[in-house]
C-alpha cells in the first residue's frame, strides 16, 4: 500500500504498468456512465483483457509465496492483539508487513469460497467485518463470469486511524484494485493489486493509494486440521526504519477479524427465518443454562423459548447470540445458542513470545545421568496425535477454575485461555513426530521399561522420607509434602486424600491417549505452568482385560522464573492397575472387565500407578535454540493411587502420592530455583480432584447432547434428592448433568457447575475407559 506523494521516484506498478498488463489493454474498459466518486455502475472488461489479467495475476500471486527474512514487530510500534503475530521486512524503503493468525477447524476450500466476492453487497459486508468502522464506502465494479478463476475489480474507501492522521495526510484513502483468488501449490492466495481505471480518477478530497502484491496467503497448519492466514501489506516510506503505524494497524485489524468473519460466514443456511415459539409442555427449561422454566402465558416480561438456528434446541434469549449468515448476497441474522457459538468460534491465543538466549550451551545444563535410548526402526503406524482443541461442550478450564495465585518464584506467562492453541514449539515437535517409527519390538521394550519404572516408583512409596523443611514453598495446605535427596536426584512426594472414588476412574483420567485430552487435562493439573504438550504415540492395552496405558508424550512447562528458558520433556507414560499379593510376593496386573459400565469396587489391596520416565528418541531431539527451551528428564515421576482402609471391609478415601524429581549434577546440591520448581509441580496433585470432576461433567454433557433426555411433562413438586416439597422459600434448581430439579441445599456449586448431590457422589462418577471401548 503506497501513497503517491510519499516518493515520486518510486512509482508502484499497477494495471497500467508492465507488471500486470500493457497500458493499451485498459482502453477496452468501458467508461462508467455515472460520473462522481460514489457509483454503483459496473465496469465492463472484455474477455481477452480479463484472461490476460488472470494470467499475469497468477505470476504475481506466486511471488507472494516467496519467503522474506522478516523480523517481529515490537509492541511499542503497534499494540499487541491476542492471536496475531506481526512481522516486518524493509528493502530500499519499501516496507512489507505480514500479520499472521491461526484459523482453527477451517478448510481451505471454505476460505476460498468466502474470499470470492462477486457482488457489491457481499463485498461491502466482508470489508465491514474485516475493517469495521474504518470502511467509509465499498463497491464491486466488475466480477468475472468465469467460475474457474476468481477475478474482481473493487473500489474501497477507508478512514485513516486517528494516530496516523497528520496535517498533510488527514484525508481518507481510496483504492481501486483487482482481487484474484486461486490455489497455488496447496496455498490459497488472494492477490490485491491496484488498477488504473480512467473512469475513476483520483478525487480532490480523497488520497488515492495503491496495493502492490498485497493480500492474503492461507496455508495448512503443521498440526493439521487448522489453517494459518497471513495478511501482506506494503508501503514505500524510505526515511523510516520501522514500519508505519497505519500499515501495521490495517494488517493486524484484518488478521484479527478474519477468523470471526469466517465463522460468521460458515454458519449453515438451515434456519434463515427462525421462529420464536411459545414454550410447550415438553420444553420447560433452557437447554443451556437450565435456569428457570419458560413462561406458558405471554406477558410483557415473559420468559419465552428461542430455537437455536443450528442445533434446534429451545433456549432462553440470554443464552443466544445473534449471528449474521451470508447466504449468496443477503446477510441475515439468526439466533445461535452459546454452545453452538463455542463450537464454531475460534479460540485465538498468542504464540508465546519466548526470549532467545543466543550462544547458550544446552548441553552444559543437561544432567549427568542420560535417559535410556530408543533405537531407530522401520515401518511404524501413524501417530495418533489429534487436534489441540477440546470439545466445545466440555467445561472450559478458563471459565470454571480460578488460576493459582502467582508467587514470587512462579509467574504464569499465560492463562488457560491463552494456552488453547499450539505454541511455536509444536510445529517442530510434530515435524519430528511424523518421522517417529514404533515397531512391535520397540513397544515391547517400552513396556519392559515402564514395568521397571513402576517397580521403582512403588519402592519409593515405602521409602522413609522427611517432611519438607522449607514450609514457605508450600502453597496448598491440603497437600502433605515430603522430600528425599540423593547424590544424583532430589525427589518431592506430595500426598493428598480424595473422596472414595474408584481408582479406575482416576486411571482413566490419567490415560490421556490423545493430544486433545492430554492438553485439556494438563492445563487443569499444572495450572498456569503448562505451555504445550502432545501425544507422539499411543499403544493399545496388551490384553482385553488389562487397564494398561502406554503413550509417548512431549510436555513443555514454565520454569521457576520467567527469564529462565522453558523446560520440555519427551517421556514414556506407563500406567496400570495392580493387585498386591502380599508381603514379598510379586505384583500382578488386576483383572479388568470388558464392559464400559462402572465395574465393581476393587479390593483394598489394589493399587494404580501412572509413571513418567524420560526416553531418548532420536527423531525428537532438543528444540532449536531460538525457542529458548531446555530439554530435561523425568526420573521417578508419576502417580500412585491407593485405597485408605477405614475398617476391614470398607475404605474412606483414596490416597494419591505424586512424585516429582530433579536431577542433580555430581558433587552439587539442588539449587533453590530447582527446588522451588519441583515443590510447585508436586503440589499440582491437588488439582486432580478438579480435573476428574471436569472430565466427568464434560463426558456427561456430551452424552446428553448425543442422546438428550426427555423432559418431564410437568414440573416436579419435590426435591429429587431430599424429597422436600418446593415452596416460595425452597426454589427449584435444575442439575446441569441429570436435569433433575433439586433444592438449593442439595445443589453443589463447588466447581462452578450446578450438580445435584446424587451426581456428586463418588460412586456416581464414571469416565470412559479405554480398555473397555
Amino acid at each position: 500500500m503506497q501513497h503517491p506523494g510519499n516518493s515520486r521516484n518510486c512509482a508502484m506498478p499497477c494495471l497500467s504498468s508492465k507488471t500486470l498488463a500493457p497500458r493499451h489493454q485498459y482502453e477496452d474498459l468501458a467508461y462508467i456512465m455515472q460520473q462522481g466518486h460514489r457509483t454503483e455502475t459496473p465496469v465492463v472488461i472484455s474477455a481477452n483483457v480479463e484472461q490476460n489479467l488472470i494470467e499475469v495475476a497468477r505470476v504475481q500471486a506466486r511471488t507472494m509465496l516467496c519467503d522474506l527474512p522478516m523480523l517481529r514487530v515490537s509492541d511499542i510500534v503497534v499494540p499487541f492483539i491476542t492471536g496475531v503475530e506481526l512481522f516486518h521486512h524493509v528493502d530500499r524503503g519499501r516496507h512489507t508487513v505480514k500479520a499472521t493468525v491461526t484459523l482453527p477447524h477451517t478448510k481451505l476450500k471454505d476460505v476460498q469460497a468466502h474470499l470470492v466476492l462477486l457482488s457489491a453487497q457481499h463485498y461491502r459486508h466482508m470489508m465491514e467485518n474485516l475493517l469495521g468502522s474504518s470502511v467509509l464506502d465499498a463497491s464491486t465494479l466488475h466480477a468475472s463470469t468465469n467460475r474457474a478463476e476468481s477475478l474482481s475489480l473493487h473500489w474501497l474507501t477507508l478512514q485513516r486511524p486517528k494516530d496516523a492522521m497528520s496535517a498533510t495526510h488527514s484525508l481518507p484513502q481510496d483504492f481501486v484494485y483487482l482481487q484474484h483468488t486461486s490455489i497455488i501449490h496447496s496455498h490459497l492466495v488472494s492477490l490485491w493489486h491496484s488498477a488504473t481505471v480512467k473512469a475513476i480518477p483520483p478525487q480532490a478530497h480523497v488520497d488515492r493509494a495503491t496495493f502492490h502484491r498485497c493480500g492474503l496467503v492461507v496455508t495448512n497448519h503443521p498440526s493439521g486440521g487448522h489453517l494459518v492466514a497471513s495478511m501482506h501489506l506494503a508501503e514505500v516510506a524510505p526515511y523510516t526504519s520501522t514500519p508505519p503505524k497505519a500499515l501495521c494497524h490495517l494488517a493486524t485489524t484484518i488478521a484479527s477479524r478474519l477468523a470471526s468473519t469466517l465463522v460468521t460466514c460458515r454458519l449453515p443456511p438451515a434456519s434463515l427465518n427462525p421462529t420464536l415459539p411459545t414454550a410447550t409442555a415438553q420444553f420447560h427449561h433452557c437447554r443451556v443454562c437450565m435456569a428457570k422454566p419458560f413462561d406458558t402465558v405471554e406477558t410483557k416480561n415473559a420468559r419465552a423459548a428461542v430455537v437455536c438456528g443450528l442445533c434446534h434446541h429451545h433456549v432462553c434469549l440470554s443464552c443466544t447470540r445473534p449471528k449474521s449468515l451470508v447466504q449468496h448476497s443477503s446477510p441475515s441474522p439468526l439466533p445461535i445458542c452459546i454452545h453452538c457459538v463455542g463450537s464454531l468460534s475460534p479460540r485465538l491465543s498468542p504464540t508465546p513470545r519466548l526470549l532467545a538466549t543466543p550462544g547458550s550451551n544446552r548441553s552444559s545444563a543437561a544432567a549427568s545421568r542420560y535417559p535410556p535410548s530408543l533405537p531407530r526402526h522401520v515401518a511404524a503406524p501413524p501417530s495418533p496425535a489429534s487436534s489441540s482443541y477440546s470439545s466445545s461442550f466440555s467445561v472450559s478450564s478458563s471459565s470454571s477454575s480460578t488460576p493459582a495465585k502467582p508467587t514470587s518464584i512462579w509467574t504464569p506467562r499465560h492463562t488457560f485461555a491463552l494456552a488453547a492453541l499450539p505454541s511455536a514449539m509444536y510445529p517442530h515437535v510434530q515435524r519430528n513426530a511424523d518421522r517417529l517409527v514404533i515397531t512391535p519390538e520397540l513397544e515391547a521394550d517400552m513396556r519392559d521399561m515402564g514395568e521397571a519404572a513402576v517397580e521403582t516408583l512403588l519402592g519409593a512409596v515405602r521409602l522413609p522420607m522427611k517432611k519438607l523443611v522449607d514450609t514457605s514453598l508450600q502453597t496448598r495446605p491440603d497437600v502433605a509434602l515430603y522430600e528425599h535427596a540423593t547424590s544424583s536426584l532430589y525427589t518431592v512426594k506430595a500426598v493428598v486424600v480424595l473422596p472414595p472414588y474408584d481408582v479406575l476412574e482416576l486411571l482413566a483420567l490419567l490415560d490421556m491417549r490423545s493430544t486433545e485430552s492430554f492438553r485439556h487435562t494438563m492445563r487443569i493439573l499444572l495450572d498456569g505452568a503448562f505451555v504445550d504438550g502432545a501425544v507422539l504415540h499411543a499403544t493399545p492395552p496388551s490384553s482385553p482385560h488389562s487397564a494398561e496405558s502406554m503413550t509417548l508424550n512431549w510436555l513443555a512447562v514454565q520454569n521457576a522464573k520467567v527469564h529462565l528458558p522453558n523446560r520440555d520433556y519427551v517421556f514414556l507414560k506407563y500406567g496400570n492397575c495392580y493387585a498386591l499379593c502380599g508381603q514379598g510376593s510379586p505384583r500382578r496386573p488386576a483383572f479388568m472387565p470388558t464392559t464400559s459400565s462402572t465395574p465393581s469396587r476393587p479390593l483394598k489391596d489394589t493399587v494404580a500407578v501412572s509413571v513418567w520416565e524420560s526416553v531418548d528418541v532420536t527423531e525428537c531431539g532438543p528444540l532449536p535454540n531460538d525457542l529458548n527451551t531446555l530439554r530435561l528428564h523425568f526420573r521417578q515421576t508419576g502417580y500412585v493411587l491407593e485405597y485408605m482402609p477405614r475398617s476391614r471391609d470398607a475404605s474412606h478415601g483414596i490416597c494419591i502420592s505424586f512424585f516429582m524429581s530433579e536431577e542433580v549434577p555430581s558433587s552439587r546440591s539442588v539449587s533453590s530455583l530447582g527446588k522451588a520448581w519441583v515443590v510447585r509441580m508436586a503440589q499440582s496433585v491437588a488439582n486432580l480432584h478438579h480435573a476428574l470432576v471436569h472430565q466427568y461433567v464434560a463426558e456427561g454433557r456430551q452424552r446428553q447432547l448425543d442422546m438428550p433426555r426427555p423432559m418431564k411433562p410437568t414440573a416436579a413438586s419435590r426435591c429429587h434428592c431430599c424429597s422436600k416439597r418446593f415452596s416460595i422459600l425452597r426454589r427449584r434448581h435444575p442439575c446441569h448433568l441429570c436435569s433433575e430439579l433439586v433444592c438449593k441445599r442439595c445443589l453443589d456449586k463447588q466447581f462452578q457447575v450446578d450438580l445435584c448431590a446424587t451426581c456428586r457422589l463418588p460412586s456416581s462418577m464414571s469416565l470412559f475407559k479405554y480398555w473397555a471401548s
